[in-house]
């Protein structure tokens, strides 16, 4: 299980690929900075902190797949998460 890579934005007659693994590069120091106050806050709502940790990377993985489509008048918007 691994979480999405890349994203693809489709704006009428442009498409824009975005790598989303440069972004979890980018989300790791501040992973490692709130990592400590997650833990704090599933140890008082007495949540085992590896099955919140689990629960969240599911959802992580989970974004995979995602297509949002948006529509107003003649615009549109077309979001494809890999």
């Amino acid at each position: 299980m691994m979480p999405p890579l890349f994203m693809t934005v489709r704006m009428d007659r442009h498409r824009l690929w975005l790598p989303l693994f440069l972004v979890w590069v980018l989300l790791l120091p501040l992973l490692l900075v709130v990592a400590p106050f997650a833990l704090v806050v599933l140890i008082v709502a007495r949540v085992n902190p590896l099955r919140g940790v689990a629960a969240m990377w599911r959802v992580v993985v989970a974004i995979g797949g995602t297509q949002i489509e948006m529509k107003d008048g003649s615009e549109q918007v077309f979001i494809h998460i890999y």
